[in-house]
């Protein structure tokens, strides 16, 4: 695709029928969309390996393929290609495209994680064979879900509604990635949180904690107490949680958290 940068799955080999010897094959397709760029690729060796001959765009009319076996390019065939899927939330770290929270509503994992190719930028591996090899679920044992990514440090951390996980690769995800529970507390949604240098102060459902993020493995500091009635008296309206965010004023050095109270159903009130 020409605009998003994303490639489809490779298509299955094609035999044209042309002669051995040949110094032109014609080569036509279907189904493909007006403008978009097509990637053909030839096998001289029996259908074991594929290379590069050339793009054609549009698909309008058939491809004219002239090139020689001894001019094809050395690039193969990609299979690390295709669209991420849906998603509910996406993050850049280290060059690789995350996505987490997986909304299809024929196949909902709100505890998936999955990453995109180090190859190919935006391409998310939809081939069954290999796709497994670019996502990983976290799993708390408790049907907990994701809520949001965020950054801090050198790590990428998934927030959840009762925890929190580190995420750590070298270079390529596919290689070393890991997952680890930092600590049990957790985010409410994806605008709840609010970095402020090394450190994110956050809002769950006990409160407000300021969280740190580090070699150290990580650990969240209770900090809400004082206005902790809001929370132990059931005051805040969490099923307008959707609607919370958080916010930062760096004149006056505060840190707030936008809520609902009471049957309010938009955050009107400032914690």
């Amino acid at each position: 695709n020409p605009t998003t940068g994303i490639r489809s799955i490779p298509s299955a080999p094609v035999n044209t029928g042309a002669f051995a010897g040949a110094a032109s094959v014609s080569v036509a397709y279907t189904g493909i969309t007006s403008g978009s760029r097509v990637h053909i690729y030839r096998t001289s060796d029996g259908g074991s390996f594929f290379q590069y001959v050339g793009e054609d765009v549009g698909g309008a009319s058939p491809y004219a393929d002239t090139t020689p076996d001894s001019g094809l390019s050395q690039l193969t065939v990609p299979f690390e290609v295709g669209a991420a899927g849906k998603f509910r939330f996406v993050w850049a770290h280290k060059g690789i495209l995350f996505v987490a929270n997986k909304t299809d509503s024929t196949d909902r994992q709100s505890a998936l994680v999955r990453w995109s190719s180090s190859l190919y930028a935006h391409n998310f591996p939809a081939d069954p064979t290999i796709a497994p090899d670019y996502e990983f679920k976290i799993d708390p044992n408790d049907g907990d879900e994701i809520t949001g990514l965020m950054p801090l440090g050198t790590y990428l951390f998934v927030l959840m509604r009762r925890h929190i996980f580190r995420v750590s690769f070298t270079i390529d995800p596919k290689d070393d990635v890991g997952s680890h529970l930092v600590v049990s507390r957790g985010c409410v949604n994806n605008r709840c949180w609010v970095r402020v240098e090394d450190i994110a102060y956050m809002l769950d459902r006990d409160g407000v904690h300021r969280f740190q993020g580090g070699h150290n493995g990580g650990k969240s500091d209770h900090i809400s107490e004082p206005i902790q009635d809001y929370f132990r008296d059931n005051k805040i309206n969490w099923r307008a949680s959707k609607w919370f965010f958080g916010s930062q004023n760096p004149q006056e050095e505060v840190v707030r958290f936008h809520v609902a109270l009471g049957g309010e159903y938009l955050p009107r009130s400032a914690l």
